[in-house]
């Protein structure tokens, strides 16, 4: 154990699964502000389903762990030569292991002791001479790494994407509908294609899935439309399939699951994989019909009877999350940034990587 300013902070390999089990759903009980990637339910389907060698760093003040990170440790040689012990948070470091898209990145923290925290922990780990040469923390939210880009000073951002979200909660429903919220042209592509679904195949309907039985259905539905859409789809790969068959099986009656078939008539437009958790919808995977006529808008009109549904079942918000796609400007706002942050040891050797980086961002 060391102590970082205010803080004890502690590590530990593989830590007996009940105690973190204990520890973390105490902390995410404190925290409003969490995305569904650091409930324990989600948490818990990673270690079951990849069993990973755990680096758990706890931090606490006083007695009170006010903060939580899960690392795995992992070796990476980038442009052949350029070598790199990491401990990557929530993630493995296995390309098949984390297409499962980790967002919302970052420690799992007390929320009066989120920045602080963080930073301490980070410090200690930085100091261990051998751990690592670089912490790696994917998909965090750049608004909560400001804090960390100015105590560290060698850091770098790898990649930057933005992140689109609805706040139903600003919208009451019965005063203001959400398709009132989009630009003329929008609403127009919406309800042009509302209209011609109806005239060419019958009303337009949503169907829930009502069991962790039809929603593996439904899941299994939409691999075909994913694939065909997405060379790298997840479904090729049996460990994102793994995970995901056993989230939707093991909490499914959590109700953290909607997996929703969009049809009409007998016509099928999409199948979309939502994943609820303190009343705000995550949109995580869309199976696709694309039909030839170009005035048919199969996203546009499955996400927006989505949305006016959620609004009216209450929910708090309709989170695209990160990704540029057409489709997202036009239903959403950009609310903030995801990064993919590093932060390294000052070796030689990544200092040149960053040279590098920098004139082909600036050149290319």
């Amino acid at each position: 154990m060391s102590r970082s300013n205010a803080y004890s902070i502690d590590t530990c390999i593989n830590p007996d699964l009940n105690r973190l089990k204990s520890s973390w759903q105490e902390l995410e009980t404190r925290n409003n502000g969490l995305s569904f990637f650091h409930s324990w339910a989600w948490i818990q389907t990673w270690i079951q389903v990849y069993q990973p060698e755990i680096l758990l760093v706890s931090a606490k003040d006083a007695s009170q762990t006010v903060a939580l990170g899960l690392f795995v440790k992992h070796h990476e040689t980038r442009h052949g030569i350029i070598k790199s012990k990491q401990i990557r948070l929530l993630q493995t470091g296995k390309q098949e292991e984390d297409q499962i898209w980790v967002e919302f990145n970052g420690f799992l923290c007390h929320p009066d002791h989120a920045a602080q925290a963080s930073i301490a922990c980070l410090r200690a780990l930085l100091a261990k001479p051998s751990l690592c040469d670089e912490i790696v923390i994917s998909m965090m939210p750049k608004s909560q790494a400001e804090d960390l880009l100015r105590h560290f000073n060698n850091t770098c951002i790898c990649l930057s994407t933005p992140t689109y979200n609805i706040r139903l909660s600003s919208l009451l429903p019965g005063h203001k509908s959400y398709l009132e919220t989009l630009s003329r042209n929008t609403r127009y592509q919406i309800n042009r294609s509302k209209k011609k679904y109806e005239e060419l195949f019958g009303p337009l309907r949503l169907t829930f899935a009502n069991s962790w039985q039809q929603a593996l259905e439904y899941w299994n539905g939409a691999k075909d439309l994913h694939t065909h859409k997405w060379h790298d789809s997840g479904f090729h790969n049996p460990a994102f399939v793994s995970f995901h068959e056993t989230f939707i099986k093991n909490h499914f009656d959590e109700g953290l699951v909607d997996i929703v078939k969009i049809t009409a008539g007998d016509h099928l437009i999409a199948i979309i994989y939502n994943i609820l958790y303190r009343k705000n919808v995550y949109f995580y995977l869309q199976g696709i019909q694309y039909d030839a006529d170009s005035k048919l808008k199969p996203g546009l009109t499955a996400h927006s009877m989505l949305i006016e549904h959620y609004l009216h079942e209450g929910m708090k918000t309709y989170d695209f999350m990160g990704g540029h796609s057409q489709y997202k400007q036009q239903l959403a706002k950009a609310v903030d940034e995801q990064i993919i942050l590093k932060i390294q040891k000052p070796h030689f050797r990544f200092h040149l990587e960053n040279i590098a980086r920098d004139i082909k961002q600036k050149f290319f």
